[in-house]
């Protein structure tokens, strides 16, 4: 899979990783599986509503940074 990242993002998910003493793809890893595992409703509701979420960011700046550092935390 490709990941299209700015470079601010990059530098981001950098500091994350190295936080967490993991590589880069470890930190998207767990991200993805733990979204998968606790929001199933969110991405019903997203499949459903697709349409109504078109050309916007499927997550705020603000909340991707507030799950990733609840996961972190974990």
């Amino acid at each position: 899979m490709e990941l299209n990242l700015t470079s601010e993002q990059s530098t981001q998910l950098e500091l994350i990783a190295m936080y967490a003493g993991k590589t880069r793809v470890e930190v998207l890893t767990e991200a993805a599986l733990f979204l998968l595992e606790h929001d199933i409703d969110s991405w019903e509701w997203m499949r459903q509503n697709a349409s109504l979420r078109r050309g916007q960011p499927f997550l705020a700046k603000e909340e991707l940074d507030a799950r990733f550092a609840e996961m972190l935390r974990r």
